[in-house]
């Protein structure tokens, strides 16, 4: 058991991924972040194309100042009336607690680093793959997490983020590293920007990634690309379509009433496409982000980020 101090420092790490916004890995100083002058135009005025670019930036700027610990930054990209949410910190819901908080973390571990692995965006949402690297005295962690982002002329006015915190709880003692996800990370992936699509292909992507989620194991089967992966925190080993469908029959054996729901609108982009979700049955409730990489009208890769510690304490606390 690692000393209390570094104990009482999980409250930072859980939602780190959260504070640190969907990040690529950028270099540069704090003054690049003024908001793109495309967002003085009247919303109806700006191309759609043109809307989501400008949304990257703001997210890419948004992660420079965070980078750079210039939280006055931080502050500004951030609407006034911003709400935040996130499964591991319930208690914190609007931009000043962000603030505070990512002042906090860095004052813990200053030497944060973080990858943004994929960037998904349409319309005013910007949904991304995440990567967190650090240091707690000699001992190293890396986690994932995903961040969904809704923009409104500039400003970040909705930050909702899952991460993997049951791997930070892991690696400092505070859970037998015995169980599962004793390993951090999604190995593999597509690794490459979303390719371009159509509009009629966007939406195509959109069925059948909905009719996968809420589908059962044969829907599922009829919908796998050949040479389907599989990435998940909670179980990192898992790759496959039936280790896929294994990790769910063991959740549904324990809640046998489980309900899939996704929540708000699905985000596509090229031959990427993701969205918010929820898990319920008697005594759970599993809040969820997702993304797919669909080929050819088939799932390829999927990625499943959810509230581990939630899921962690309903499965062995019952």
């Amino acid at each position: 058991m690692v000393a209390r101090r570094w104990i009482l420092v999980l409250s930072f790490l859980a939602g780190t991924a959260m504070l640190l916004g969907g990040c690529r890995r950028l270099e540069g100083s704090a003054g690049d972040v003024a908001v793109p002058a495309a967002f003085a135009a009247p919303a109806a005025a700006i191309p759609a194309a043109t809307t989501v670019a400008a949304n990257k930036r703001v997210v890419e700027q948004f992660a420079t100042a965070w980078n750079t610990q210039d939280y006055d930054a931080i502050g500004t990209m951030l609407d006034p009336a911003a709400a935040i949410d996130n499964p591991g910190l319930p208690d914190l819901h609007d931009g000043k607690g962000y603030v505070e908080r990512a002042r906090t973390v860095h004052a813990v571990i200053p030497n944060y680093q973080l990858a943004f692995d994929d960037i998904v965006a349409e319309g005013d949402h910007v949904l991304a793959r995440e990567t967190f690297r650090g240091k707690l005295g000699n001992t190293g962690f890396t986690y994932t997490g995903m961040l969904l982002l809704q923009l409104k002329d500039g400003k970040i006015v909705d930050l909702y983020e899952v991460s993997d915190e049951l791997a930070v709880r892991k690696v400092l003692g505070d859970i037998p590293n015995d169980q599962k996800n004793a390993n951090f990370g999604w190995q593999g992936g597509a690794g490459k920007p979303p390719a371009a699509a159509s509009a009629e292909e966007l939406e195509k992507n959109k069925q059948v990634v909905r009719g996968w989620f809420e589908g059962d194991a044969a829907a599922q089967g009829a919908l796998a690309a050949p040479g389907f992966a599989y990435h998940n925190p909670w179980s990192p080993e898992a790759r496959t379509l039936a280790d896929r469908n294994r990790l769910m029959q063991e959740i549904q054996a324990a809640f046998p009433d489980l309900k899939v729901e996704i929540v708000g609108p699905i985000i596509a982009e090229g031959d990427r496409a993701g969205f918010r979700f929820l898990l319920t049955g008697a005594g759970l409730e599993l809040p969820g982000l997702a993304l797919y990489r669909v080929a050819n009208g088939e799932v390829a890769e999927e990625w499943l980020i959810w509230a581990n510690t939630a899921l962690f304490s309903a499965l062995y606390t019952n």
